[in-house]
């Protein structure tokens, strides 16, 4: 670790242990833009990165402040901890190596850690808003470092270490990745907080708090060149926009799922080869993202069970240590943990679908802007998805997707005390160790 890099591990390390929780979420995105991968301290063989060593810090602030005790466990942190073992546990047993366990203890340690900070940091909508008034300010920095990149082709994070000195090229344009090892993590940072910066503005923040975030974002976004991102933040801004048609969502959703099964009759090729079309209109490699899920299906055999290590035969290239490229999230997992790993995967994102629905049913006739900011969270939980189709949050970003699902995991389920207090009564009759079932009861209501 550089003593650049010490500094600042250390500064962003006593600002989460010392100032509010408000301020501790911000410094850990903070972390994800100015730190890299390559400051590492080695302590018996175990690498810590400076992101770990901020984590660190934050859970002895949690421990020390018992911040974990004031939180009720839900539907999605259930979810979150089943997928996170699974993925463990599975690929430890079927590698069966000591670098393996200790590979997966770290990726463990990474998403408790992150999880479970943020979800101790941010335990409302508002408290979301506030936090995004001050990173709105804190990314611009960052998208200006972006900027110098795609302009110069140097990137100035190579300066710390863990990045590519020279910026990818492809078709004559720099990608642009800071501090990130890939300008696809970087595009999805910007796009992912576009996506929060405009729904704020939708759910009732002012222009002058969202503009820079917004403009930070978009430019990140941009100059990362990728098309996944870039179609993932269209897909979720018409989300965004079908707010005023919510409580038609199950209508529309059921009307996509038809409208791919037709496709999926009629077409020529499976109708996952869409998403090469897309990337004729985006640019990137639309076709690989296609193709693998199509390998992922032909090879079902070899991987269902407990996941598989050898992928050489799936495409007619591999990558420099072997294998296949596999930018695709969800194929990750089944390729890591098999059907279980696969299945945990898409659980926990139904989870998260499943509680927004919840609040924005409690929330119903209630004119204020908390409802607004849980469609921003379902818009950005879709937009994510589909990005999570074109790569895998393999560095630093991956705090950021655990950020959104923190945030989700926090949407609190209230009612109306006029019209719903019945179910108010049997939320504050629930046990405070589990979910509650008059949550689960007002999702089912029929007045609702």
């Amino acid at each position: 670790m550089t003593l650049l890099g010490f500094l600042v591990t250390l500064i962003f390390a006593g600002l989460i242990f010392s100032r509010s929780r408000q301020v501790a979420a911000v410094t850990l995105i903070a972390a994800v833009c100015y730190t890299t991968q390559g400051q590492v301290v080695s302590v018996f063989g175990l690498h810590f990165t400076s992101i770990r060593i901020i984590l660190l810090a934050g859970f002895i602030r949690i421990l020390a402040r018992r911040e974990l005790n004031q939180l009720r466990f839900n539907a999605v942190d259930r979810a979150l901890l089943i997928y996170a073992f699974t993925i463990a546990i599975i690929s430890t047993m079927r590698v069966g190596t000591i670098s393996e366990m200790i590979y997966r203890l770290g990726c463990l340690f990474d998403v408790i850690l992150s999880y479970s900070a943020f979800r101790c940091f941010i335990r409302e909508e508002r408290e979301l808003c506030e936090i995004l008034v001050k990173v709105a300010y804190l990314i611009v920095p960052f998208a200006l470092l972006i900027v110098l990149e795609s302009l110069t082709a140097w990137n100035p994070y190579s300066l710390l270490g863990g990045v590519f000195e020279h910026s990818w090229i492809r078709d004559g344009q720099v990608r642009a990745a800071g501090a990130f090892r890939d300008p696809i993590t970087a595009g999805s940072f910007g796009a992912t907080f576009v996506m929060l910066f405009a729904g704020g503005r939708f759910a009732g923040m002012s222009w002058r708090q969202v503009i820079p975030g917004l403009a930070a974002g978009a430019t990140i976004a941009l100059c990362g060149r990728s098309s996944g991102p870039l179609l993932g933040l269209s897909i979720g801004l018409i989300a965004l926009a079908c707010w005023k048609v919510r409580r038609h969502t199950g209508i529309i959703c059921w009307g996509t799922v038809a409208v791919l099964i037709i496709l999926q009759l009629t077409m020529k090729v499976p109708v996952w080869f869409l998403i090469s079309r897309a990337g004729d209109v985006f640019g990137g490699g639309g076709w690989h993202r296609a193709y693998l899920i199509d390998q992922f299906f032909n090879h079902f055999s070899s991987w269902w069970l407990a996941g598989t290590s050898d992928t050489d035969d799936w495409f007619p290239y591999q990558l420099a240590g072997g294998g296949a490229d596999l930018t695709n999230r969800f194929v990750m997992d089944g390729v890591d943990a098999g059907l279980i790993g696969l299945i945990s995967s898409v659980l926990l994102v139904a989870k998260c679908f499943r509680r927004l629905r919840s609040a924005l049913r409690a929330r119903r006739g209630n004119r204020s802007g908390t409802g607004k900011m849980l469609w921003v969270l379902g818009s950005t939980l879709v937009a994510t998805v589909v990005i999570l189709f074109s790569v895998t949050y393999f560095d630093q970003m991956e705090l950021i997707w655990f950020f959104l699902l923190a945030c989700i995991a926090g949407a609190k389920i209230e009612t109306n005390q006029t019209d719903y207090s019945f179910w108010r009564r049997e939320a504050r009759l629930a046990p405070p160790w589990r979910e509650s079932s008059a949550e689960t009861a007002l999702a089912r209501s029929p007045y609702l």
